[in-house]
């Protein structure tokens, strides 16, 4: 436990440490390309998934066969991302 401990301080102090450099105008540290290109990734997941939501309400509801489009979509949705963060 005690080595638990002074792990997640050594991690607090860090994460203060960076926080404080990044208010005082400190550049952010560059990302890698493909966490770049992840986020993109993911990025357009939602907007994909926010387009076949909003289909669904705006015009599908109140029809028999919205929540199994809702269901469908949405396992889509979470099986896309789940694939790009490596899960």
């Amino acid at each position: 436990m005690t080595s638990f401990m002074d792990w997640l301080q050594k991690l607090q102090f860090e994460i203060q440490c960076r926080l404080l450099q990044l208010a005082a105008g400190r550049a952010p540290k560059q990302r890698a390309a493909v966490y770049v290109k992840v986020d993109g990734d993911i990025q357009a997941a939602k907007l994909q998934y926010n387009q076949n939501i909003g289909y669904v309400f705006a015009c599908v509801f109140p029809r028999d066969d919205a929540w199994p489009m809702f269901h469908e979509h949405t396992r889509n949705y979470l099986s896309r991302v789940s694939y790009l963060i490596g899960v």
